[in-house]
């Protein structure tokens, strides 16, 4: 009841009722979408959430089932971000969908192990699935680093953009879902994300 209330207050809004061009509406949801998700994964790369986040990069090589990857409580965080930005922006139907696909086809490239960089496009335009392997490394510096999805613009703006010139070594340290299989693994993360969470909110 209170969230069907909430959900139809925001999505009296419409803002996109404001631009009048089509492709306009796109390339606007297109931008603000992409920085949507940057912001939602670098909360995902805080505690507790990182404890559910931590599955996908566990992962010790980048192929198209890594995109995949992850946690059903990851996937319903991202869900929730995804709603309460299209409903805001009064979204259709068949843009939302449009803009998923595009997401996802997006992510199984830079998931997809491939050394490229893109030349300058990668530099100012796109994030290239070289620069998103090096998110992917086990090393401590570049745990937080470029999270952006298809625009490098948001990683040089707030500071999380790390050039990569050459592929790295991938995974998490300390961590074996790769031997316990997939279910078990799920089931850890979830305790370990319960726990994380109560030892967040005893800190408040």
């Amino acid at each position: 009841m209170l969230t069907s209330i909430l959900f139809h207050g925001i999505g009296e809004f419409e803002l996109l009722t404001y631009v009048q061009s089509p492709i306009l509406q796109i390339l606007v949801i297109f931008i603000l979408s992409d920085l949507k998700h940057y912001v939602w994964h670098r909360f995902m790369h805080k505690m507790p959430f990182w404890e559910l986040h931590k599955y996908h990069h566990s992962a010790t090589e980048l192929n198209l089932i890594t995109t995949t990857r992850g946690h059903f409580l990851e996937k319903g965080f991202l869900t929730i971000f995804d709603a309460v930005m299209f409903i805001v922006l009064g979204v259709p139907a068949e843009y939302f969908v449009l803009l998923v696909y595009a997401r996802e086809f997006y992510s199984f490239l830079l998931h997809s192990n491939l050394n490229w960089s893109l030349g300058w496009v990668g530099v100012y335009i796109l994030v290239s699935p070289l620069d998103h392997r090096l998110h992917h490394g086990i090393s401590l510096p570049h745990f937080d680093k470029n999270y952006g999805t298809f625009f490098i613009w948001w990683d040089k703006l707030f500071g999380t953009y790390f050039r990569a010139t050459q592929k790295v070594e991938i995974g998490v340290k300390d961590c074996n879902y790769n031997e316990i299989g997939f279910w078990r693994s799920m089931v850890l993360e979830t305790k370990e994300f319960l726990a994380a969470t109560m030892k967040v909110l005893s800190r408040q």
